[in-house]
């Protein structure tokens, strides 16, 4: 009982909690009056923060991944509401209708940076050290393509008719149309 704590009682005192001050920790407040909480958060961000970066880093080929990362979030998080209000919304409401096409520009921009960044670490050699990312890589590529071309199908547009005849005839001409596609 040298701390002021008795385990019997489960009550800690005013000043002292296992010998924590009250006033230490993410909780306090500093002489300004602000949190402690931000203090925590800005120490955080100089550990995470990249203090020297190198000279191919500022250009713009360097970065586009970090780019393809944002618009998958803005993908993700469209295609999550389209999903919870259905085709019917984002067919017939004017929010629904831009929602729709936030999400297909987000997915037309998304397409074209994967390539643009395929070809950039393609003529960058980067394929060399990095085997196993580009294995990885290419699977999602892959993937990518092929939600792509299946999100281009939800439209019901001239567009969508148009893929979705291409694509049977693709399937078609592989000779796979009967499994793929058995209503054709």
């Amino acid at each position: 009982m040298t701390d002021g704590y008795n385990k019997n009682d489960n009550q800690a005192p005013d000043d002292k909690i296992d010998g924590i001050k009250p006033s230490s920790g993410i909780y306090a407040q500093d002489a300004s009056g602000g949190s402690g909480i931000k203090d925590d958060i800005k120490a955080l961000m100089d550990l995470l923060y990249i203090k020297t970066v190198p000279s191919f880093g500022n250009n713009f080929f360097f970065t586009i991944g970090v780019y393809l990362l944002e618009i998958f979030v803005i993908l993700a998080v469209t295609g999550m509401i389209m999903v919870v209000f259905g085709p019917y919304w984002w067919s017939t409401t004017a929010a629904g209708e831009f929602l729709r096409s936030i999400h297909l520009w987000a997915a037309e921009a998304f397409v074209t940076l994967l390539f643009v960044h395929f070809f950039v670490n393609l003529s960058t050699s980067a394929y060399k050290h990095k085997k196993l990312v580009w294995i990885i890589g290419s699977f999602m590529l892959m993937l990518a393509l092929l939600e792509y071309a299946f999100g281009i199908g939800m439209s019901g547009d001239f567009i969508a008719q148009w893929n979705a005849i291409a694509g049977a005839d693709l399937w078609n001409g592989l000779g796979l149309g009967f499994w793929v596609n058995p209503l054709n």
